[in-house]
C-alpha cells in the first residue's frame, strides 16, 4: 500500500524478464508487508535478496517481510484481459482460495454460467448538476445512516400524497403520488435485496410548493428547473434491477450489491442498471447478490478508491452470473421458492452476514452453487474457506 509518494492506494511493480515465455514458467506475485515509509535503504535491498533466493516452485511462500504466490504463466494467460483476479487481494492465501474456487466454479458450471457482458447494462439516472438529486429524490428513512446525504425524507404515504419534509427543517411538502415513480436513492441501510417496501421515490414533476423548495436546494440554473428535460432523461432509466457502483463493501451499513423490485424503479448513476425482463431480473438477483458476486466485487474493484468500490461497465463485464436458458424447469421452481423465502427477510452487513454464517446467506449461497453443479460435499468444502478469505480481505479493505 502506498508505495509511491503521496499514494493512498495499492501499488503494482511489474520486474519481468526479456525472454520468450513457456507455459510452465513460474510467476511469483509478492506481497509486501512492510511499508517502504518504515524502510531504510538497507532494508529494501536485504528484501530484495530474501526474494532471490525463494525457490520458484508453485504454491505459497511465507515470509515476515513478505509472502509470495507462485502461478505458472499458462495460468496468467487465461487473465490476460484482466489481472486482478491474482493482483486485487490483500493476502497471498486468499489468491490460493480465490483461484482453486473459480477455477472450481469454471469447471462445475461450464454451461450454466456466462458473463454480465451479454446484458444490456446502462447508467442510472445521471443527477447533475448540483442540486438535482435533491429535487427529483425523496428518501425513506431506515436508519439515520441513511439519510446522512438526503435532501428530502419521506414522513408519511398515506391517502393520495407523500408527505415529504427538507432534512433538519419543518418544511413539509404533499406531493401526490401521480407525480412521483418507485426509486432506490442509496443501498445504504438497505437489507433486503428485494425493494418492494422499502423503496423511495423520484419525483416527474412540479407539485405545489415547489417553488419553495427550489430555494433551499442547490440548484444554481438562472433558467429555472426544466421538467420536461427531467423527464426525458429518466424515461428509458426505469429498470427491475439495479447494481451498485459506488459503495463500501466492509461498512456496517451496506448488505447488498444487486436490488430487484417487481416494479420498476429508478436509481441515480451511482447504479448501474439491467435491461432485463421481470422474470429474469429476480432470477438474477439471486445469483448476483451471491458469493460469487461477492469475490467478483473484491477481486476485480478498482485499488486506486481506497475503501470504496468503483465498479465501471468493463469491470462488471467480467461479472459471472447464471445463464437463465441452461436451467431445467425444475430449478427454476428451485430458485423462484428461494426468492419467496428470502426477499423480505433482512440481512445483517456483508462483513456480518459471512463471518457470522447468516442462515439466509447460507442459504443463498448453498442454493446458487448446487444448481451450477457443485457437490454437497463440495460445498461444505470451499463455503468456509470463501468466506473467511472474504471476511480477511473486507477487513483490509
Amino acid at each position: 500500500m502506498a508505495f509511491s509518494e503521496g499514494a493512498q492506494f495499492r501499488d503494482i511493480l511489474l520486474v519481468a524478464e526479456k525472454s520468450k515465455p513457456h507455459s510452465e514458467d513460474i510467476i511469483g506475485v509478492v506481497f509486501l508487508k512492510k511499508s517502504i515509509r518504515e524502510m531504510a535503504l538497507g532494508d529494501s535491498s536485504k528484501i530484495a535478496e530474501k526474494i532471490r533466493e525463494i525457490p520458484c516452485k508453485m504454491g505459497i511462500s511465507k515470509n515476515t517481510d513478505f509472502d509470495i504466490y507462485f502461478e505458472t504463466y499458462d495460468e496468467l494467460c487465461k487473465l490476460e484481459d484482466n489481472l486482478m483476479p491474482i493482483l486485487g487481494a490483500s493476502y497471498a492465501e486468499n489468491i490460493d482460495v480465490f483461484t482453486h474456487f473459480l477455477n472450481l466454479l469454471r469447471t462445475r458450471g461450464k454451461t450454466k454460467l456466462k458473463y454480465l457482458s451479454t446484458f444490456d447494462i446502462r447508467e442510472g439516472f445521471h443527477a447533475s448538476p448540483a442540486g438535482l438529486s435533491q429535487l427529483t429524490f425523496i428518501t425513506r428513512e431506515t436508519s439515520t445512516d441513511r439519510t446522512k446525504r438526503a435532501f428530502l425524507i419521506i414522513t408519511n404515504e398515506e391517502g393520495d400524497n407523500v408527505e415529504a419534509t427538507v432534512k433538519d427543517s419543518n418544511l413539509i411538502f404533499k406531493i401526490p403520488k401521480g407525480s412521483l415513480l418507485p426509486a432506490l436513492r442509496t443501498l445504504t441501510s438497505v437489507e433486503s435485496f428485494y425493494v418492494g417496501k422499502n423503496r423511495d421515490y423520484f419525483v416527474k414533476e412540479e407539485f405545489e410548493g415547489f417553488g419553495s423548495l427550489l430555494s433551499f436546494s442547490k440548484w444554481k440554473d438562472k433558467k429555472g428547473f426544466d421538467w420536461d428535460s427531467v423527464r426525458k432523461r429518466v424515461e428509458d432509466k426505469a429498470t427491475y434491477l439495479a447494481l451498485a457502483r459506488r459503495f463500501r463493501p466492509n461498512s456496517k451499513s451496506t448488505h447488498f450489491f444487486a436490488f430487484f423490485s417487481n416494479e420498476m424503479f429508478i436509481s441515480p448513476h451511482t447504479f448501474k442498471i439491467l435491461r432485463v425482463s421481470e422474470e429474469e431480473g429476480k432470477l438474477q438477483s439471486l445469483f448476483l447478490n451471491s458469493v460469487i458476486s461477492l469475490l467478483c466485487i473484491i477481486t476485480l474493484r478498482e485499488q486506486t478508491t481506497e475503501g470504496f468500490t468503483d465498479i465501471m461497465e468493463s469491470d462488471l463485464n467480467y461479472f459471472t452470473t447464471v445463464n437463465s436458458s441452461k436451467l431445467s424447469e425444475k430449478e427454476m421452481q428451485k430458485l423462484d421458492s428461494l426468492f419467496q423465502e428470502l426477499k423480505d427477510v433482512k440481512f445483517p452487513s456483508i462483513v456480518e452476514q459471512l463471518e457470522k454464517r447468516h442462515w439466509a446467506r447460507l442459504k443463498l449461497d448453498e442454493a446458487v452453487l448446487s444448481i451450477i453443479g457443485f457437490s454437497k460435499e463440495e460445498i461444505n468444502e470451499w463455503l468456509p474457506k470463501v468466506y473467511d478469505a472474504l471476511v480477511r480481505e473486507l477487513k483490509a479493505i
